[in-house]
């Protein structure tokens, strides 16, 4: 082992195109997280055959929220939440 290792464990390195790139000099592939991954999905589906185009497009319209959970016996779980349809009165 050098005596850089330290050094160059506790940096991050980026490219040209600006990824991330691991200790070998290859990029890292990011992952979405739950609320892009549903998100992405639900833009696929919009076109699919069997489903409503229209009620498709609504969901992407509206807000999307991830919120992390705890209850009184310390269960956690991430919840995703998609307001649609929003509206307001005067």
């Amino acid at each position: 082992m050098s005596e850089f290792q330290s050094d160059i464990k506790d940096k991050k390195v980026y490219d040209d195109e600006g990824h991330e790139l691991d200790k070998h000099g290859f990029s890292v592939k990011r992952y979405p997280d739950g609320v892009e991954s549903v998100r992405t999905a639900v833009k696929n589906a919009e076109y699919l055959c069997g489903l409503d185009r229209n009620m498709m497009a609504k969901l992407l319209k509206g807000e999307w929220n991830q919120y992390i959970t705890l209850d009184h016996s310390g269960r956690t779980s991430k919840k995703i939440v998609i307001e649609y349809d929003i509206e307001t009165t005067k």
